[in-house]
């Protein structure tokens, strides 16, 4: 029995009439910017939006700093970029959806000596380490906090690709770092690597969806399914 196809597959099936063979493989292919930890919260759920039944697609996610993702996302090297929003960008031209909150702490492991540290004040000797490169992540929200304070700038000994190594980092060394919600510390052994209660809150930020306007039938059918998975994974990790 033939099931009938949706909307949804006729309009792609139409974009797609006329392409020359070469461009079919970029066709099938989501290529996606991503931060490091929206890499790790969103991957299973785009891999669902864009390959689920459909052996043909491939999923290409890779990422850079925010601005760099934006550009390449404008110049159509990238379909999607999933990102914070860096202060000041224009997003003209763009179609951006929140996609979660986020509210970051600062994480040791458990012995640290200032494991029971309860003001960033108490930091101030810490050495800290970070994933880079980024223009809106763990460090400027780092940085943010202490500037608005007026306190000394964090001393940054270590810059990780991911967040599994800085996991590791942190669980093995008396390196602080931030994490941007707690659904990340699947990385580290149970128990080692534990948030700092702080009398003082780092600051909120958004985790972003960006596309060239207009969506594409295929772009945008992958939004609204990537949104309903994020939506579970985040309140499942709640």
């Amino acid at each position: 029995m033939r099931v009938a196809l949706t909307g949804a597959e006729i309009a792609e099936r139409v974009e797609s009439i006329g392409e020359p063979a070469s461009t079919a493989r970029l066709r099938n292919t989501l290529r996606v910017g991503v931060t490091p930890s929206a890499a790790l919260i969103c991957s299973t759920a785009l891999h669902v939006a864009w390959c689920h039944s459909k052996p043909q697609r491939h999923l290409a996610m890779s990422s850079a700093d925010e601005g760099r993702m934006l550009a390449l996302l404008r110049g159509g090297e990238l379909d999607l970029v999933i990102a914070p929003l860096p202060r000041g960008y224009n997003t003209a031209g763009l179609v951006t959806q929140v996609l979660y909150q986020i509210t970051p702490f600062a994480y040791a492991r458990r012995y640290h000596p200032l494991a029971n540290a309860h003001s960033l004040a108490q930091l101030q000797t810490a050495a800290w380490a970070i994933v880079g490169p980024s223009v809106g992540g763990p460090v400027d929200v780092l940085k943010e906090a202490l500037a608005v304070r007026r306190m000394p700038a964090a001393r940054v000994a270590a810059t990780c690709p991911d967040y599994a190594s800085l996991l590791r980092l942190m669980a093995h060394t008396d390196l602080l770092g931030v994490l941007p919600h707690a659904s990340l510390l699947v990385g580290a052994p149970k128990g080692q690597v534990v948030a700092l209660r702080l009398r003082e809150a780092l600051p909120r930020y958004e985790m972003r969806l960006f596309a060239r306007m207009p969506l594409r039938p295929r772009v945008e059918r992958v939004v609204a399914e990537l949104q309903r998975e994020v939506c579970q994974v985040m309140s499942e990790n709640a």
